[in-house]
């Protein structure tokens, strides 16, 4: 891939609980495999991010810390660790999981609000949507600024066209995190 000219890539975890990964998202993935393609991607200059997915129903707080630990040491490896709050969209089974369980702090028109807000929309015996804000931020550890920048610089037409998609999450996002 960096022969070819690629000069950046994400790998999507989605959780640094090995539990989460199998049994709950059902991802055929061995952690450690991430650790590997990160260091390959260290030692041949290939930027690497890593994508994390936290507050899925049947994930606990202990997986949560476990996801933390795992991105921070991605982290210490050369990775750059992105995360979001799991939000249940109307129709998935992930809405129908949380709907059945009573786990959703919004109704349905809130929902597309919660998204575009890019606030958490679960709240399950182990954690609130406000936990998942804080757990989320420490995963991110303020990459946005730099991950953005880098984004634009890579792949200017790719932003302006998520832009032009999507203005209103966009704005919404920047807002409520730079100001």
């Amino acid at each position: 891939m960096k022969e070819s000219g690629a000069i950046h890539i994400i790998v999507s975890p989605e959780s640094g609980s090995q539990r989460v990964v199998n049994e709950i998202i059902g991802k055929n993935l061995d952690l450690n495999a991430v650790e590997n393609v990160v260091r390959i991607c260290q030692k041949i200059g290939l930027k690497c991010s890593c994508f994390f997915v936290i507050g899925l129903p049947g994930e606990t707080k202990k997986d949560i810390e476990k996801t933390i630990a795992f991105a921070d040491k991605l982290r210490e490896l050369g990775a750059t660790p992105l995360c979001t709050i799991a939000r249940p969209t109307y129709g998935t089974d992930l809405y129908k999981l949380c709907k059945e369980k009573g786990y959703l702090v919004k109704d349905e028109k809130e929902l597309e609000l919660g998204i575009l807000n890019a606030e958490g929309t679960i709240q399950t015996p182990e954690f609130t949507p406000e936990d998942l804000q804080k757990y989320a931020e420490i995963i991110r550890k303020n990459n946005e600024p730099s991950e953005i920048i880098a984004l634009i610089k890579s792949n200017p037409f790719f932003v302006l066209k998520l832009f032009f998609i999507h203005p209103l999450f966009i704005i919404k996002y920047m807002l409520k995190r730079y100001i």
